[in-house]
């Protein structure tokens, strides 16, 4: 009995010393043994334990862009324990995410809680860099990539419609429409377009408003606990978040898994006719009108001939990840662009002008400007896959696969060398021919990928595959309600988030 306890402790004190030994001697070494280049400037006078953390806490992005100010475009920093590498101009995200795209298209869970909601990161947002992760970017591709996506334009219309209904319902009970009634319509509408899009259309088991509304609910019960003080003291620091796994294991804290549960339980008779008839989706010629439908037969590729075909559970959850954020985005960006349109008088003529041609110039100026000013998510992250120098002004610097590549997005969108006036709201800005000052991301292209006007979508190998979509489905809603309304009153500096 002696001699196996003096075994275990051996193996116990020998690992000890090899986690030591990595993350004290070797941490800045190569595995040859010489030493890794520096890290990118970093702002000074940080605490010494929590480093950036309560400032970014505090602050979010608006820290990345006043520290930007103060080190440079390029710079690291460590929040908590967590190494972040910058990127506060265009030259750079094209260089990181276009030309070395290869090497920073990873993914890194936050903490645990999204390992748990996403199977241990099978889905697309969560998966790391793999033949399983290009399949499901494939299968998504052919659905609602830029070649597909118009077989939804007359759905987009639909809710546009059903948009514009709601409001003029609002309207004529209260004579006028409050934020909290604009956000609810725009939510709904948002969940149905998304359900659609995701599941197909409802012939066979209709979509009821109690269940998306339940979706709506249990989504932002997600978002509340993953965004929770404490869990999100666990995402930059390891340590802490290992205990709070150790915490919800003795006090038998499912809440987040019964969250994502009923919500799958929801999903699934929406889910089964579909799946039961999945042998009928295999080498057919016409558009496939539904992720679901895509996901249950992934198409060989020339570098993947023969595809594993994903598990019944790998789609469901796929599915629902994949529908929580595309609701979260279009409700977002479509209560946005309600507010901006509803501040700009003039514009809601020229538009309703443009509206009788077969120009949409200036529609989808205004959605990508709107999309500019007020980008849903002001932050990207992307995880290296390899450890490697990127060379900046001539100077290699370090980036490791441990640490965490951040655009901000902030600092890009409101630099004025890129949008002259950037703090004014001008769609016509994009009618300029000097592209290389009134566009954004106007680099050129590499193989078939062409970035430009903002990242509201992202860039490189992770950019959103809906992008196109979207921005129909955003002109139309547009379009829409200046052929209804000549609305008025709108506050995009007080909007609900």
């Amino acid at each position: 009995m002696g001699s196996v306890v003096s075994y275990i402790v051996t193996i116990a004190f020998t690992y000890i010393l090899t986690q030591i030994g990595q993350s004290l001697i070797w941490v800045n070494k190569k595995p040859d043994g010489t030493p890794k280049s520096p890290w990118a400037p970093s702002p000074q006078g940080l605490p010494w334990i929590t480093n950036g953390y309560e400032i970014f806490n505090r602050d979010t992005y608006h820290a990345l862009t006043r520290w930007s100010k103060e080190v440079g475009d390029f710079f690291s920093v460590k929040i908590g324990r967590k190494q972040i590498t910058v990127l506060n101009n265009v030259k750079l995200v094209h260089e990181c995410l276009i030309e070395k795209e290869q090497f920073n298209s990873s993914k890194t869970p936050s903490d645990t809680q999204e390992k748990m909601v996403t199977d241990h990161c099978k889905t697309v947002y969560t998966a790391s860099f793999s033949t399983y992760w290009a399949r499901l970017r494939r299968a998504i591709y052919i659905v609602v990539g830029p070649m597909y996506f118009d077989q939804f334009v007359n759905h987009f219309k639909s809710q546009a419609n059903k948009l514009s209904f709601g409001i003029g319902e609002s309207l004529r009970e209260d004579k006028s429409l409050s934020a909290k009634q604009l956000r609810q319509l725009v939510e709904m509408i948002a969940m149905d377009t998304a359900l659609t899009i995701v599941l197909g259309d409802t012939d066979t088991v209709p979509r009821d408003p109690e269940s998306m509304l339940m979706i709506i609910q249990k989504g932002h019960e997600l978002e509340a606990k993953q965004t929770s003080k404490y869990n999100r003291i666990g995402q930059f620091f390891p340590s802490f978040n290992s205990f709070l796994d150790v915490v919800h294991l003795f006090k038998m804290d499912s809440s987040m898994m019964k969250a994502r549960n009923s919500i799958l339980e929801i999903f699934l008779p929406w889910f089964d006719p579909t799946f039961e008839n999945r042998e009928l989706f295999k080498n057919s010629d016409e558009k496939i009108q539904a992720i679901a439908k895509s996901l249950l037969y992934i198409e060989p590729s020339k570098n993947d001939p023969e595809p594993v075909q994903l598990t019944k559970d790998e789609v469901l959850v796929n599915l629902v990840h994949i529908t929580l954020h595309a609701y979260t985005y279009l409700s977002s960006t479509i209560f946005t662009l309600v507010q901006r349109l509803a501040t700009e008088p003039e514009l809601q003529r020229e538009l309703l002008q443009e509206l009788e041609t077969e120009d949409q110039s200036l529609a989808l100026a205004f959605v990508r400007e709107s999309l500019r000013v007020d980008t849903p998510h002001r932050l990207l992250a992307y995880s290296p896959r390899a450890d490697y120098e990127l060379v900046v002004d001539e100077k290699p610097y370090r980036i490791d696969e441990a640490s965490e590549i951040v655009v901000n997005v902030d600092a890009i969108h409101t630099n004025n060398e890129y949008y002259p006036n950037a703090e004014t709201f001008d769609p016509k800005r994009y009618f300029k021919s000097e592209k290389k000052m009134t566009t954004l991301l106007e680099f050129g292209q590499t193989g078939r990928k062409v970035v430009k006007d903002n990242l509201a979508f992202g860039a490189g190998r992770r950019a959103c595959l809906g992008s196109k979509a979207s921005e129909a489905l955003l002109v139309t809603v547009l379009y829409q309600l200046v052929k209804s309304y000549q609305l008025k009153g709108g506050n995009v500096k007080e909007k609900i988030e």
